[in-house]
């Protein structure tokens, strides 16, 4: 009669889990899920001290890696000695591994419960099993004789309390569920809330994201077209700079030739110095006029040395002019052809070439002004 009970009592409590499992199970896409083979084992004829190993086996049945966080069992007999610690793919198995110790020396039926926390819909999952001790009969006849009807009333008394308590701990674990899935409910009510808003942001999120590739697609285009004006300018800068080039050539071979010119007069100058020796003796008169005319040639050989002084010295600053120029220019091209440059840069770039070109015509200017001079 009692192993009738134990059955009957087993036989709902599997019902109760089936039926609980199948109401707290969301069909939610933004989880991971844990089926299990068995969420429930009977353990029979365990004696005290006695050791079990419990396997449940378990398929990840979401759409993302499960992740199980910790495993807390109801009692400190119970040992969860493994699991799988790394994410479990979709579609793939997994296994917890329990040991339990009996430790109650108490000849009864007891039901642990173990709460696995994982990334699940529920947060949490629930396995349990309930451990029946092994009965030992009385061995002798003659007491089962004497006391066989009080054994058979208490026996009764006994399963009656047993199964009024059952029927309250199921109406209790009954009202939990509800409650669980009451929870749920307003969970899955909150994520699908969630779900339209994320839906809602990522429909912004593209808008913005596709006007900001058309104005990229803008400045592209804009920037491309100065690239190409600047190129333009830069070839015009160019030709100018050659027919700068080919005009300071020609200023340079006037210079040697008036180089030469004076040259020439110096020569001269010496001739006219020792005609003057020669006529000295002669004629004191010519000698002090030839005197006067010598101060005059020296003071002229003077601003004419300060006039070459002046030209040297402009030369040369034309010629740090140049290569500030050309080194400017180099830059540019490169810069510009790296695209690492924005427009107002390269117009900034081009003005102090500009400067340095228009420096360097006012020294050429200077040198002819003074040649004019010599």
């Amino acid at each position: 009669m009692k192993n009738l009970m134990i059955l009957f009592t087993t036989l709902i409590w599997g019902v109760f889990s089936v039926a609980l499992q199948a109401q707290e199970n969301p069909n939610d896409t933004k989880f991971a899920s844990m089926n299990f083979e068995e969420n429930h084992y009977d353990l029979t004829n365990v004696i005290p001290g006695d050791t079990r190993e419990i396997k449940y086996r378990f398929v990840n049945e979401g759409v993302i890696p499960l992740k199980i966080d910790s495993i807390i069992p109801d009692c400190k007999c119970i040992n969860p000695v493994g699991w799988e610690k790394k994410p479990i793919e979709p579609g793939e198995k997994g296994e917890i591994i329990l040991i339990y110790q009996n430790l109650n020396q108490e000849r009864n039926k007891k039901t642990h419960e173990v709460t696995i926390f994982a990334n699940t819909a529920r947060k949490k999952e629930k396995i349990s099993f309930t451990v029946y001790l092994q009965e030992y009969p009385d061995t002798s006849d003659k007491i089962v004789e004497m006391e066989a009807d009080e054994e058979m009333l208490k026996e009764k008394e006994k399963m009656a309390k047993e199964r009024a308590k059952y029927a309250e701990e199921l109406e209790k674990e009954r009202k939990e569920a509800r409650k669980k899935r009451q929870e749920l409910e307003r969970e899955l009510t909150q994520a699908e809330k969630d779900r339209k808003r994320m839906v809602e942001e990522r429909d912004d999120f593209e808008e913005d994201l596709d006007k900001q590739r058309k104005e990229a697609h803008k400045k592209r285009q804009h920037l491309k077209k100065e690239i190409e004006k600047a190129e333009k300018d830069r070839e015009k800068m160019a030709k100018e700079k050659e027919k700068y080039e080919k005009e300071l050539e020609k200023q340079r071979k006037e210079m040697e030739k008036a180089q030469k010119e004076r040259e020439k007069a110096e020569k001269e100058m010496k001739k006219a110095e020792k005609e003057k020796e020669k006529q000295e003796k002669k004629l004191e008169k010519e000698r002090k006029e030839a005197e006067k005319e010598q101060k005059k040639i020296q003071k002229e050989e003077e601003r004419v040395a300060k006039l070459k002084e002046k030209i040297k010295k402009y030369r040369e600053e034309i010629e740090q002019t140049e290569k500030k120029i050309e080194k400017k220019q180099k830059k540019l091209d490169k810069l510009t052809k790296k695209g690492k440059l924005s427009p107002i840069e390269i117009e900034k770039r081009k003005e102090d070439i500009i400067r340095l070109k228009d420096k360097k015509l006012k020294l050429m200017k200077k040198i002819e002004k003074l040649q004019r001079k010599l």
